[in-house]
């Protein structure tokens, strides 16, 4: 995509919309980075109080148990290899695709003063600043949409002519994923829903089939600001590295590539060949739609799902979202109908939130309850290291409130499976009590699979480093705890002889894996997604 506009600079631009409005800004600028710094210290001691690590991490050491990660990572390595590398398996991803533009995102703002608060949409310069200081100073993970053509061409325009490099990679969440399906260790038959324009049909891999003419129209651009950990600015201080994403995007925002996509699909099906899984990813995108016709579109792609054979299992993959309504819409109409989900610990907090979910009260800091380990804190969801056992309260109340929203609507799915990813594990959750299971038994594998790409990715490592001794003990480190409590009171302790935890609660089944972190991590864009579809297609039931 070109965009034909003068190279007119953020700072520029800013002097209207931030500078000159608020002189008082910078004070509160320096408040909020002291604020942010007593948020992560309260949600690890939150964590600490039934998590801890184990006694073979020694903190007295330059990096914290080095050589007890690089055994935990092989050992974790050697679980995932326990399923069979699921080649050849017909997955279908929909519904967006997109090239990726990667900047340096302080470059693009270090001369602003933001004021930190989150929108739902960005409609002025002074939305897009504030908005990229509130996710920076958490260290977490968001996408929001611009509102006008102009705006966003000036926003990407200054990004261009800031200092560094400026990359372009395969975008989309639906275009990610199939790329991590067809070229990493899945090698799985992959068909992307999506459009593949003139610079994405250079970049996407060969492999992968698309519908529709490839090459032909030119792209839609995001605009990914990346930040390290430890990044500073004005103040804030980012605990982990990670990016914002700046869309504007007609296309992908109607998934317009959704109907072409599910004829394909449902022509396949009256020749008797059916697809293993369909992964139903960007439905965010959708938010740059008006409001009265988000829900409209919702229930056109619901009502074709319905369409699908139920031997094909629909995995709904969510994203960062802004308007809580429309996630609430959204999330019953479509996980109504879906066999399994994936989602972070922000997009989890939020789920959470908007189905009802309640938070512990606290009295001088302390949890009052009569049951205290079956309730928890926000933070417990969503700190540098959330808590296990939050975690999976939260993913079982979803899944049980979904249950009750899907008995009497649509009998042939239920949701079976919930994938949940954060920096420092992973958990994938089961039904125990389901009539029709989409799913392989091994789904120890299916989460140790889920965190050894998290690992091999971020680092920007091949998919041989592990065996091939190629990751060394100053590479990787180990934030998540190998002991921890779960509801029912229980301990689950991990060890180089059981990498992954798993324990029943009630009809669930959880899987807990944990993952070693990358001291400099190369890659924050696409993490979730290569995450999502590794566990994903590592979960399938053996042909």
């Amino acid at each position: 995509m070109k965009f034909i506009v003068p190279l007119v600079s953020i700072c520029m631009l800013a002097a209207v919309f931030v500078h000159g409005s608020r002189p008082e800004e910078n004070a509160a600028t320096q408040s909020v980075g002291v604020t942010v710094e007593g948020e992560i210290e309260s949600s690890q001691a939150s964590a600490s109080s039934d998590t801890t690590i184990a006694e073979t991490c020694n903190p007295s050491e330059e990096h914290c148990g080095m050589k007890f990660n690089i055994d935990l990572l092989k050992e974790l390595n050697s679980v995932a290899r326990k399923y069979p590398i699921p080649r050849g398996r017909k997955v279908a991803v929909g519904f967006n695709a997109n090239v990726d533009m990667i900047v340096q995102g302080l470059a693009a703002v270090k001369d602003l003063i933001p004021k930190p608060r989150d929108v739902k949409e960005i409609r002025t310069l002074t939305d897009f600043v504030d908005s990229f200081a509130y996710w920076f100073q958490k260290g977490a993970a968001a996408e929001r949409f611009v509102t006008s053509d102009k705006l966003f061409e000036q926003i990407v325009a200054s990004a261009d002519s800031a200092e560094g490099k400026v990359l372009y990679r395969t975008g989309g969440n639906a275009a990610l994923m199939a790329t991590n399906l067809a070229g990493l260790s899945c090698k799985c038959d992959v068909l992307l829903g999506g459009i593949v324009g003139k610079q994405l049909n250079i970049l996407l891999q060969s492999n992968i089939k698309t519908v529709g003419e490839r090459g032909m129209q030119n792209d839609p651009v995001h605009l990914i600001l990346e930040y390290p950990k430890g990044a500073t600015w004005n103040g804030m201080k980012a605990p982990r590295a990670n990016r914002f994403i700046v869309v504007r995007d007609e296309y992908n925002s109607k998934l317009k590539a959704f109907e072409p996509m599910l004829k394909y699909i449902l022509k396949a099906q009256k020749e008797n060949v059916y697809f293993d899984v369909l992964i139903a990813s960007g439905l965010n995108q959708l938010e740059g739609l008006k409001p009265e016709e988000r829900m409209n579109r919702v229930v056109e792609i619901k009502d074709a799902l319905k369409l699908l054979h139920s031997r094909t299992p629909i995995h709904l993959e969510l994203a960062s979202m802004a308007d809580r309504n429309f996630l609430k819409q959204m999330a019953e109409a479509l996980l109504s109908i879906s066999d399994s989900f994936g989602l972070n610990e922000e997009e989890l907090a939020m789920l959470y939130e908007v189905l009802g979910g309640k938070y512990a009260t606290l009295i001088d800091g302390k949890i009052a309850s009569k049951h205290p380990l079956k309730v928890f804190t926000r933070e417990q969801l969503t700190g540098k290291v959330p808590n296990p056992r939050a975690v999976s309260l939260a993913l079982a109340y979803i899944m049980d409130y979904i249950d009750i929203l899907s008995a009497s609507s649509f009998g042939n799915r239920r949701l079976t499976r919930g994938h949940f990813h954060s920096l420092g594990f992973h958990i994938v959750v089961s039904r125990l009590n389901a009539r029709k299971q989409s799913w392989s038994a091994m789904l120890d594998s299916a989460v140790a699979q889920g965190s050894v790409t998290a690992t091999l990715k971020a680092c920007g490592f091949p998919n041989d480093a592990i065996v091939n001794d190629r990751i060394t003990k100053r590479d990787i480190d180990l934030i998540s705890p190998l002991t921890f409590t779960v509801a029912d009171g229980s301990k689950i302790n991990l060890s180089l002889e059981k990498p992954v935890g798993v324990w029943d609660e009630g009809q669930y089944r959880f899987y807990f894996a944990p993952v070693l972190i990358c001291h400099k991590p190369k890659v924050t864009v696409g993490l979730g997604d290569a995450i999502s579809s590794n566990g994903l297609a590592y979960s399938l039931k053996f042909q």
